[in-house]
């Protein structure tokens, strides 16, 4: 004689429950890095644009982040918010070229050949060093050497599986070393031919 089907237990119901009331609960420390990363990124955007920089919600944020990532704070950028931030970085490259620019293409011609012939010969060196010395992988590489925006490159290298944090921190170290050549160039050189033109009767 078969015997009735037997309900299940309470006990057995709850630990079918338990994953689902576990996948439920919020990732603390994911929160937390993006938390900073936002709140971050805010200050940064509000001292910029106090100091009237230009895009300073983009540049300020990007130059804080930046920091943190030299200082190796922890910090998380969620995809949803990645991807629309890569929409707006395109807008705003795109929205740079206007029928004027179209128009005065055939007079730059002989310039656009010498600057591509110059940055593939840049990008190569670049990317061997940093694949070699610095260890780089190859999207990380490629980006780290490419001529480009502080915005945008490692945005871009990480859609291409590279690191944004190594990209961004050669471009962050680039942008610092032209910062600081540019005025002791003017220093020493054209401020000298100031000078004597201010010395001359």
């Amino acid at each position: 004689m078969s015997s009735a089907p037997q309900p299940p237990s309470r006990h057995g119901k709850q630990q079918n429950d338990m994953p689902t009331l576990r996948s439920l609960r919020p990732d603390w420390p994911r929160c937390r890095r993006i938390a900073t990363a936002l709140v971050f990124g805010a200050i940064g955007g509000a001292i910029f644009s106090y100091l009237t920089s230009p895009i300073p919600w983009m540049l300020g944020a990007m130059c804080v982040t930046v920091v943190l990532a030299f200082l190796r704070v922890p910090f998380e950028i969620p995809k949803l918010l990645r991807m629309a931030s890569l929409m707006m970085v395109g807008l705003l490259l795109g929205s740079a070229f206007t029928p004027d620019i179209l128009d005065r293409i055939g007079a730059w011609a002989g310039a656009i050949a010498f600057n591509v012939v110059y940055l593939m010969c840049v990008v190569t060196v670049g990317t061997v060093y940093f694949r070699k010395v610095a260890g780089q992988d190859p999207a990380s590489a490629y980006f780290s050497s490419t001529p480009g925006g502080l915005v945008e490159m490692p945005f871009m290298a990480e859609a291409f599986g590279g690191s944004a944090r190594d990209v961004s921190l050669a471009h962050a170290l680039r942008i610092v070393v032209v910062i600081l050549a540019i005025p002791m160039y003017l220093r020493f050189t054209e401020g000298a031919l100031f000078a004597a033109n201010a010395r001359a009767p």
